[in-house]
């Protein structure tokens, strides 16, 4: 096809050559400039850091996927909760099914909904019991919790501040102990 000269540059990643970028003209014997070597070389540590950040990118959501997976395999209820206003974030599947809700009524409900009010399971006494979990750690304790069809079972529920995403989280693991 007329090609006459040829520079390739060679792409590294840790060291490793992993491809080579190429340039090619017609002219014979020409001279690749400093500047469009440099320019080359560029230009293939550009598309290293594509490929690379696209493969990274791939193994993040796969292992995203894979703790989601986990999470939702649990036949505990697992509930995560903003640390500063108590409002539910996030629930996993055995929470839906244990209190009978569905996932945009998990996120929208109060805890009042979610305690007996009977005797000590109010929610007066379970924003005691948050405020505790803030000052000392962890708790856990027994609760009889109320479904969304106003029946009552009880249950084990462990409370823990934990960090996810570099932010703190109430966490919240209920046992059906019923």
């Amino acid at each position: 096809h007329g090609i006459n000269s040829i520079l390739n540059v060679p792409m590294i990643f840790e060291g490793e050559v992993i491809g080579l970028l190429g340039l090619a003209n017609q002219k014979v014997g020409r001279k690749w400039l400093d500047d469009e070597i440099s320019l080359m070389r560029v230009i293939g540590q550009i598309f290293i850091n594509a490929i690379k950040r696209k493969e990274s990118v791939q193994i993040l959501l796969e292992s995203e996927q894979s703790h989601r997976e986990i999470y939702n395999a649990t036949n505990v209820a697992i509930v995560i909760q903003d640390f500063e206003t108590g409002k539910i974030l996030d629930v996993n599947n055995a929470m839906l099914l244990m209190f009978g809700i569905t996932y945009s009524e998990a996120l929208n409900i109060d805890l009042k909904n979610l305690s007996s009010e009977i005797k000590d399971y109010s929610e007066k006494k379970a924003l005691e019991l948050f405020q505790k979990v803030f000052k000392e750690g962890p708790e856990v304790f027994e609760w009889q919790i109320k479904r969304k069809d106003g029946s009552y079972f009880w249950a084990e529920v462990s409370l823990k501040i934990a960090e996810i995403k570099g932010t703190k989280r109430m966490l919240s693991v209920i046992r059906d102990i019923s």
